[in-house]
């Protein structure tokens, strides 16, 4: 296991980072257990402090009744996708493609908290998107803390309000495939890509329903998608995209005045449409 140079002193500046956004943890489900350090706390007041779950990491802090807080991480990474995990500048927990958590979290009074359990097998660490924390993970001076007991977890909130973000797009074109990079924001947790066919686009009057040929649905953990399909000779592919949690999803329209008809009502009618 990976452990950085020690931290001496958990600064107020520090802590009070963890407040970029409301607690995404649900009311209801807001505990996970420890043997040797009791219950702990991931939601706090909801406002001013507990956990916060975004697209491809979390921060925020938790508090142990018998421990004090445990910093998840500032909710900046320095590549602005993940936390290095290098230096104690830029620690946190990270979230995979595939919902697996990684990375460290800090605790005052019991030292570093490893989210990286593969060695758990089945129980590691891991993010079940949309429902619950769940797995183990390692604190290196007072043993596993579970979150996975039937009844007392850690749940994603299903009342939060849908982001009301409008993600960027971009295209990067590399060894022949086409990556489609995002905007990253703070109340997302995952983000719908829709894929359609600019020759029916067009002559279509714009119409979605009949162009969008593929959505990928709730991609977490990071901010780029692979696209590895070539367009025939004389057609092109069009990207968009809308931020989702846990409360509902976004919204794919532009802003823009120039935009003919509603973006959301045409993909959420296509065959093709992320559900």
């Amino acid at each position: 296991m990976r452990y950085l140079a020690c931290v001496s002193v958990l600064s107020a500046t520090l802590l009070a980072g963890k407040a970029l956004a409301e607690s995404n943890i649900d009311p209801n489900h807001r505990s996970a257990w420890c043997e040797s350090l009791g219950w702990s706390d991931w939601r706090g007041d909801g406002v001013g402090s507990g956990a916060i779950v975004h697209g491809t990491i979390l921060s925020g802090a938790v508090w142990l009744e018998n421990a004090g807080w445990i910093i998840l991480g500032d909710g900046s990474p320095v590549d602005g996708v993940h936390y290095g995990n290098v230096d104690a500048a830029d620690f946190g927990v990270n979230i995979a493609a595939d919902g697996d958590l990684y990375g460290l979290a800090w605790g005052e009074n019991i030292g570093w908290v490893n989210f990286d359990t593969a060695s758990a097998g089945v129980y590691r660490a891991r993010l079940k998107y949309c429902q619950q924390l769940g797995g183990h993970v390692w604190t290196e001076n007072a043993g596993w803390i579970d979150l996975d007991d039937a009844t007392w977890f850690v749940g994603l909130d299903p009342s939060v309000a849908p982001p009301a973000t409008i993600p960027s797009l971009a295209l990067i074109i590399q060894g022949g495939d086409t990556f489609v990079t995002w905007s990253l924001d703070v109340r997302a947790t995952a983000i719908d890509l829709a894929r359609g066919e600019l020759i029916p686009l067009s002559t279509s009057g714009g119409n979605f329903t009949v162009a969008t040929t593929d959505c990928s649905n709730d991609l977490i953990g990071g901010d780029a998608a692979a696209d590895t399909d070539t367009p025939p000779a004389g057609q092109g592919y069009y990207y968009v995209a809308r931020d989702v949690n846990c409360g509902g999803a976004g919204t794919y329209n532009s802003g823009d005045a120039s935009q003919v008809g509603s973006r959301d009502a045409e993909i959420d009618a296509s065959a093709n449409a992320c559900p």
